[in-house]
């Protein structure tokens, strides 16, 4: 179990820690202007140490399945679970509720997963 929830946690990280260290150079927009330069500056540094957290965690808890490693892949996935529906304000003016259900769905799977893989 604990190889799925590190491998789930890898997933996680590079599916959005990849395709997010583009937009910290995107221009600054408006609030609610559906572009990407809405998102604040800081929460986008913010959210690929968060990915990047995520991802060092993973290779941790696969490499040693302590729980340190399981504390540090669930606060960069929350992390960015959490910045994700704050980006929905700042992009949109409100989330996209069935988006974050989704990646609440997927955040559940690899956090019991990452805690039931614990020895």
């Amino acid at each position: 179990m604990h190889f799925a929830a590190g491998l789930l946690g890898i997933l996680f990280a590079l599916f959005h820690g990849i395709p997010s260290a583009r937009l910290l150079a995107e221009p600054v927009a408006p609030r609610g202007s559906h572009q990407p330069g809405a998102i604040p500056f800081w929460a986008r540094v913010l959210w690929v140490l968060f990915a990047i957290t995520t991802l060092v965690g993973s290779i941790a808890y696969l490499a040693t399945r302590a729980m340190a490693s399981a504390a540090v892949v669930s606060v960069g996935a929350v992390g960015i679970w959490a910045l994700a529906i704050a980006n929905g304000f700042w992009i949109h003016g409100r989330p996209t509720v069935s988006h974050h259900l989704v990646r609440a769905a997927l955040l559940a799977v690899l956090l019991a997963l990452t805690f039931l893989g614990l020895e």
